[in-house]
């Protein structure tokens, strides 16, 4: 599971947090190239972009198309080496691994040390717990009014 509240941040203040925040934001927003850890060891340099409105990941290797992942279908966001047996990739205590709704796509991402991890994985997890919150509620059905019609009356014989 993954940090999903703003909590941790509240306690230093909410100008701080906030500030973490929309750094964090205009960071992804703008791109960052950070090292993505492969399944045989070693790394490679991706780019790790979010849209403006916060709802869509996007993940690219060198000469290959980005990766489109809508932020409702990271199933688990793992930090350090977390899971390491598990996921079979050469975790550390840098990395923060995305875990897709498929659970067989997973991406894990180095960083340069623990503050840039854990402040991606704090502010990724609470997009992804918007969007999910929001993703329900667009799913729910909304009441439809129900027109009210006099019943029929029965004449009398």
């Amino acid at each position: 599971p993954h940090p999903s509240s703003i909590e941790p941040c509240l306690a230093m203040g909410e100008d701080a947090a906030q500030q973490i925040i929309n750094g964090f934001v205009d960071g992804m927003v703008a791109g960052r190239a950070l090292q993505l850890l492969q399944p045989s060891g070693g790394s490679v340099v991706g780019r790790v972009q979010m849209d403006r409105n916060r709802t869509t990941l996007f993940i690219s290797m060198q000469g290959a198309s980005p990766r489109k992942i809508p932020l409702e279908t990271i199933f688990q966001i793992a930090v350090g080496a977390e899971n390491a047996d598990d996921f079979k990739m050469p975790l550390h205590d840098y990395c923060v691994t995305l875990l897709l709704e498929d659970e067989q796509t997973l991406f894990a991402i180095e960083f340069e040390d623990d503050e840039a991890r854990d402040t991606f994985a704090l502010c990724l997890g609470m997009f992804v717990d918007q969007r999910r919150a929001e993703a329900e509620e667009e799913e729910e059905p909304q009441p439809q009014p129900q027109s009210h019609q006099p019943p029929a009356r029965r004449s009398e014989e």
